[in-house]
């Protein structure tokens, strides 16, 4: 489901048209609250009007009528508690009947509206001293009978026959109603003559301060129900706002705990981070790869107990609260393999400067020490090459001169027997000892490698060929694999050949009879790399002299001269390759050589 965030102004917005809505109905309220007032009023001053012309009606059709009765009957209902004024008004304003005997005779404003179509007239007036009174205007017509259905001014014309032949009292007991006639007598007689007070009109006003009470009352319970409304609805509002934004935040750190996790996991470097006790909160994969340790059985643990290195208190450094940047140290795993580390501690303190942990950085130094020593490899074997160099031309010059005197007299003087022995055997060792200058020099000045594209194949299986001979005089086996599809590389063949030929050589002289020798050939596309592993069941090489083998004029051979090895080693180099070995004593010897693809 999507959430979604509700920003500061839109709940603003969102207030602003709850408090407008909110207007609108509590106005809407209130304005059906008058009408209902209105209408309640209304309805009320009709049934007191009706009421006051059928008590009229009744009295006229009385004997003992006379024309105080309406006068009575007015100033009874006026004392109603609800009730204002009741006025009967005639002609032209003159006031025929009112709820204040003394105004009787006098004359008021007609009210105005009031015709044959319109008969009734509603309004809000205010008097000094009794407040809005809701005045309700309609034509008095008192013979109006429930069941009469004749016009007014028809009633009118038979009144005018009745009376022209003077025989308005002579046929009561012939009409079905005598009543309505001595009605109609009587309110002849009330108007004072069938031709006066003929548009009589009522006016009743109701006191409206019982209704404005209530509707007071009604109005503040609306406005204060609005109120509870706004502060409930903006409340909601608020706390969607509050707990969009609860997600917002939780969301955005999710993100960041995430991101952070993702940086930590892949950073180069080990990283692990302590409580204020020392303890291990979280320790990265790589820290936990150096240490040859498991994640989850770290954390928890004392950073004493996980991290023991010699010469190192960390116990003290973490009570102290300094800093500790890159301070190389070298730890023990617990398969006893030695691990250079380059080790930083970085207290945290919280906003008040007190300690709540620190954070442990771990930098394995294995691969750097490996490259500083490749450096001092070079920088050394540079240095004897020159020296080698220098010492080759003062010595070759003098074994020269010395073959030639052998030599000479020995085509002179004819040795025969040991002087015959003595002379070869001078002519062989300096033969011998020139190979090993002319290798000297070759070391000390070695050519720039002449790249084409060759196939290792073809190159392994020439240097094999090389060897045939010596591999079936010891009766050593030799197997030979190779990936398909192997790219052709670009390498300097005849370096590369004299590479394989001083390995399989330094190889067989390490192997008594019936040995084995193991050759094998794939790629690493993902380096670019040919790789190339040379493995014999020969002795090995002691983990002592292993750091050696590349250096010039180290061998353990009584005939060897120490330079096959360092010269493979100087034509790898050239050719931005590399090259590693793996030996034990007695379990034989792998050499790993690993040759770019593309050259250099």
């Amino acid at each position: 489901m999507k959430k979604i965030y509700l920003p500061a102004y839109g709940i603003m917005t969102a207030v602003l048209t709850l408090l407008l809505i909110l207007a609108v109905v509590t106005y809407r309220n209130i304005q059906a609250e008058k009408q209902w007032v209105e209408d309640t009023l209304q309805r009320e001053g009709l049934a007191l009007i009706r009421s006051f012309e059928a008590g009229t009606r009744t009295g006229m059709m009385g004997v003992s009528w006379q024309r105080s009765q309406i006068q009575r009957l007015i100033e009874e209902m006026a004392k109603e508690p609800d009730v204002a004024y009741i006025i009967i008004l005639g002609d032209k304003g003159e006031v025929l009947a009112h709820s204040q005997p003394e105004k009787v005779g006098t004359f008021i404003q007609e009210p105005s509206g009031l015709g044959k179509e319109n008969t009734l007239v509603a309004r809000v007036r205010e008097f000094p001293g009794v407040g809005k009174v809701y005045e309700i205007i309609k034509h008095f017509n008192p013979l109006q009978f429930p069941d009469m259905t004749t016009p007014m001014s028809q009633m009118e014309k038979m009144m005018e026959e009745m009376m022209s032949v003077g025989r308005m009292g002579k046929q009561e007991e012939e009409v079905q109603e005598g009543g309505q006639k001595a009605a109609l007598e009587r309110w002849v007689q009330w108007c004072g003559g069938i031709s006066r007070h003929q548009n009589q009109v009522i006016l009743l006003g109701l006191k409206m301060g019982t209704f404005e009470e209530v509707q007071s009352q009604n109005i503040k319970q609306a406005l204060l129900m609005a109120v509870v409304l706004l502060l409930v609805g903006s409340a909601a509002l608020y706390f969607i706002f509050v707990a969009q934004n609860y997600h917002l935040v939780n969301r955005t750190l999710g993100q960041m705990r995430t991101y952070t996790q993702n940086v930590v996991a892949s950073m180069a470097d080990g990283l692990i981070s302590l409580d204020s006790q020392g303890n291990v909160v979280t320790i990265n994969p790589q820290a936990a790869q150096i240490l040859g340790l498991e994640e989850k059985t770290v954390q928890g643990r004392d950073i004493r107990e996980v991290l023991e290195v010699e010469g190192l208190n960390l116990d003290k450094m973490l009570r102290s609260g300094k800093k500790m940047l890159e301070k190389e140290v070298t730890y023990q795993t617990y398969k006893g393999i030695k691990v250079p580390l380059s080790l930083s501690l970085t207290p945290l303190r919280d906003e008040e400067d007190q300690s709540i942990g620190a954070v442990v950085l771990l930098r394995d130094l294995q691969e750097i020490k490996e490259l500083q020593k490749q450096v001092e490899r070079s920088e050394r074997l540079a240095a004897l090459g020159k020296l080698a160099a220098g010492v080759a031309h003062e010595i070759r010059n003098p074994l020269s001169s010395i073959k030639g005197f052998v030599q000479y007299f020995q085509r002179k003087f004819h040795f025969q027997g040991e002087d015959q022995i003595y002379a070869s055997v001078m002519i062989c060792e300096v033969d011998r000892l020139n190979r090993v200058i002319s290798d000297l020099l070759d070391f000390a000045r070695p050519k720039e490698p002449q790249l084409a594209l060759h196939s290792m194949v073809e190159i392994l299986q020439h240097a094999l060929k090389l060897v045939e001979s010596d591999l079936k005089s010891r009766n050593i086996k030799a197997s030979f694999s190779s990936m398909t599809d192997l790219p052709l590389v670009q390498v300097d063949r005849d370096q590369m050949t004299q590479v394989f030929l001083n390995l399989f050589l330094n190889a067989l002289e390490a192997m008594g009879p019936e040995g084995e020798l193991t050759i094998a050939v794939g790629s690493d596309k993902d380096r670019g790399q040919i790789e190339v592993r040379i493995s014999d069941t020969g002795t090995g090489i002691s983990a002592e002299n292993l750091p050696k083998i590349f250096d010039p004029f180290f061998t353990t051979k009584k005939k060897g001269t120490g330079l096959g090895l360092a010269l493979v080693y100087r034509i790898l180099e050239a050719h931005g390759g590399e090259i590693r070995v793996e030996s034990q004593e007695d379990k034989g010897t792998t050499f790993m050589v690993h040759i770019p693809i593309n050259g250099l």
